[in-house]
């Protein structure tokens, strides 16, 4: 799974998630319902894999480390 498979919204939902936004300045900065950010959430969760924001961040740095190190042998 890369971020390039999440929807434009979803895309920016994980962006911010990912600088460390709860739910609650999602919605204010997407002018979007809580609910309607919570139910985003979930769907990244489900397509990532994991089920909290932790497991998302550690599994995206992961992903990052990996590319970067590839990148390197293969440069």
């Amino acid at each position: 799974m890369s971020s390039k498979d999440l929807t434009n919204l979803e895309r920016k939902v994980f962006c911010k998630m990912l600088q460390g936004w709860d739910n609650d300045q999602l919605a204010d900065h997407l002018k979007e319902k809580r609910n309607n950010i919570k139910q985003i959430v979930h769907r990244i969760f489900k397509k990532f894999g994991v089920n909290s924001r932790p497991e998302l961040l550690s599994i995206y740095i992961s992903d990052a480390v990996i590319q970067t190190e590839e990148r390197k042998l293969h440069g």
